[in-house]
């Protein structure tokens, strides 16, 4: 996909979507742990192109995920047997850590 001649003219906030877009393809951090880009990422550079108000963009966003929640809970309440419902998340960690200020963390592990 390029910005030149969509939309009858470059955009500037698709071409920089676009260039953060390769960056993190690009970089082994995000490929490691297969964090790519996706619609939510486009969303706003789409509705931006569009012409729409940026003051709207947030509940132009919510309008499908309420759909999307009110789906699934739909879903849960015709399961009895609560099959559809996603799993508990448990931390299981230390519970207490002592802080380390900044300059003396060592590297981040990749």
């Amino acid at each position: 996909l390029e910005a030149d001649g969509l939309f009858g003219g470059g955009s500037r906030v698709l071409e920089a979507a676009l260039e953060l877009e390769r960056q993190v393809l690009g970089a082994e951090y995000f490929r490691a742990r297969k964090i790519f880009t996706n619609v939510e990422f486009f969303l706003p550079v789409i509705l931006h192109i569009l012409g729409f108000d940026p003051d709207f963009f947030a509940v132009i966003a919510m309008v499908p995920k309420i759909a999307e929640w009110l789906a699934h809970w739909q879903e849960n309440l015709d399961d009895p047997a609560g099959r559809i419902a996603r799993p508990r998340q448990v931390y299981v960690g230390e519970m207490a850590r002592r802080y380390v200020p900044l300059e003396e963390r060592g590297e981040a592990k990749a």
